[in-house]
C-alpha cells in the first residue's frame, strides 16, 4: 500500500507544525517532518503500527525496516517530549473552535491500587483528545 504520489497534506502539516511549535521544542526541522509523516501515516492507515506508517512514508530508504526504524528512533529520542509537543498543537486546534459550540469534557478515572489515574479529555467526533492527566497516590 505504499503511496506513489506525493502526499500534499504532508508539506502543509510540516509548515503548520513549524508555525505552531516553538523552535525550542523541535530544535531540528527533520523532527517536525517526521511528525508530519507520522500523522499522515496514522490518518491514512488508521493504526498506530509503525510498519503501516512506513508503507506510506516517502523516502529514499530501500527497505521498509529502515522506515520503521526512522519512526522508532524519532519516538524514542529524548528531545521528543509529548507534553512539550502536544500543548502547542492542541492550543492551535482550540483557537479556531467555534465560540457558539459546546465543549464536552470527559473525566476518566482508573484505579490501580494504590494509585488512581485521572484523565480529562475533550470529546470531539466520538474521540477523546487528552487535555490533562494526573496520578494520585495515597
Amino acid at each position: 500500500m505504499r503511496a506513489n504520489a506525493h502526499v500534499g497534506g504532508q508539506n502543509l502539516l510540516t509548515w503548520e507544525g513549524i508555525y505552531h511549535l516553538p523552535r525550542t521544542v523541535y530544535h531540528d526541522v527533520r523532527r517536525v517532518r517526521t511528525l508530519a509523516w507520522a500523522i499522515t501515516g496514522l490518518c491514512l492507515t488508521h493504526t498506530v503500527r509503525l510498519g503501516a506508517w512506513a508503507e506510506v512514508l516517502e523516502s529514499r530508504a530501500q527497505y521498509a525496516a529502515s522506515r520503521v526504524r526512522r519512526f522508532s528512533r524519532w519516538l524514542h529520542h529524548p528531545a521528543i517530549s509529548p507534553p512539550q509537543w502536544y500543548r502547542p498543537v492542541l492550543q492551535a486546534a482550540l483557537v479556531d473552535w467555534p465560540s457558539q459550540s459546546r465543549l464536552y469534557v470527559a473525566l476518566d478515572t482508573t484505579a490501580l491500587t494504590p494509585f488512581v489515574l485521572l484523565r480529562a479529555s475533550l470529546v470531539y467526533r466520538g474521540r477523546a483528545l487528552s487535555l490533562a492527566r494526573a496520578c494520585i497516590a495515597p
